[in-house]
């Protein structure tokens, strides 16, 4: 008896199982301009960012949506048909396209934004830089002496809505606290409208129309800044101290490198794409150093040169490079 009904229930397993993998449903969807890390059911890393009728709010959509071609910086409605082929698993497939609309802030989006005019003044003093992350509803950046992260909203108007800032509390020298006062009292805790021409991002303050100037920087700006100077190392795997002769130099009309790993003089060649960079043909001379603490460095160093994946930015005064999102080496002019 035990076996008929443990087959009768598996029987109805089955036609319960059938009779759901049938389900469907007609939705709309929203999707946003950008995407988005999925969670870890997916099987890829980046998904739409949408928000499905009768879900609540924004999420990931794991699964492409038939028939729909996305095109990244665009704002989409469409209607889908559902179909639930598990519990809590879906599949989509495009219905109708309601709208396709370019959204205004994706040349601003994810860009190191540098401050050139606060209040309509020119400023002088440089280290106040923003950048718009979407993903998190974030703003960060430095404000002048101290790093500063904020969150924000935009409505269905574009306005930009900017809330209070958390940071670092150093204190610098006086005219660059004095900027950071400036820059935050006008930045948080305001609403703005956001334009962008010729690589200037204006923010407008909707209440009072003060204005405050960034320019986007581009890959021209970096290279200058990096080309020709000598970039010593101070922080290798999050350790930071004084590494001796250890350094890197870049010519850039060459696309070449020359320098120091800590023991041997070093040289090679070098590609970017955006953010990535890759070491090519990385040579040293074969002088034998008597400090083990340098050898060991420079074989950290040739390490890191000849990884793939790695990834640069620069900072205020520093140039950092990274292995897998994590910082692994930083060196100041």
């Amino acid at each position: 008896m035990r076996k008929i009904k443990s087959f009768g229930v598996l029987v109805f397993t089955l036609v319960s199982f059938m009779s759901f993998a049938q389900k469907t449903k007609n939705v709309k969807i929203e999707i946003k301009p950008y995407l988005v890390a999925c969670s870890e059911q997916a099987l890829t890393p980046t998904c739409l960012q949408a928000k499905v009728s009768g879900t609540n709010g924004w999420q990931p959509l794991n699964n492409a949506i038939a028939g729909f071609e996305y095109e990244k910086g665009y704002n989409y409605k469409l209607k889908a048909v559902r179909t639930e082929t598990s519990p809590g698993t879906y599949t989509y497939e495009l219905k109708k396209l309601i709208s396709k609309k370019q959204a205004p802030l994706m040349n601003v989006y994810n860009k190191k934004l540098i401050l050139t005019k606060l209040n309509g003044q020119n400023v002088s003093v440089s280290g106040v830089y923003a950048t718009v992350d979407p993903t998190n509803q974030t703003i960060y950046g430095k404000s002048g002496c101290n790093n500063f992260n904020v969150s924000y909203t935009t409505d269905k108007k574009g306005i930009l809505s900017v809330y209070s800032s958390m940071g670092t509390l150093m204190a610098c020298e006086d005219a660059k606290m004095k900027l950071e006062f400036e820059f935050l009292s006008a930045f948080q805790n305001q609403k703005f409208k956001v334009t962008e021409a010729n690589n200037v991002v204006t923010f407008t303050n909707v209440a009072t129309k003060q204005t405050i100037e960034f320019k986007i920087e581009t890959a021209k700006d970096v290279w200058s800044f990096i080309n020709g100077k000598e970039w010593k190392l101070i922080q290798l795997d999050n350790v930071g101290k004084d590494y001796g002769n250890a350094y890197i130099q870049f010519d850039v009309a060459e696309k070449r490198i020359s320098g120091n790993a800590g023991c041997n003089r070093i040289f090679g060649g070098f590609e970017t794409e955006g953010n990535q960079i890759s070491f090519s043909q990385v040579g040293a001379t074969r002088m034998m150093c008597s400090d083990g603490d340098a050898m060991q460095t420079e074989s950290k160093v040739l390490a890191y040169l000849n990884a793939p994946g790695l990834s640069f930015d620069v900072a205020d005064q520093t140039l950092n490079f990274y292995l897998n999102n994590k910082l692994v080496m930083m060196f100041a002019k």
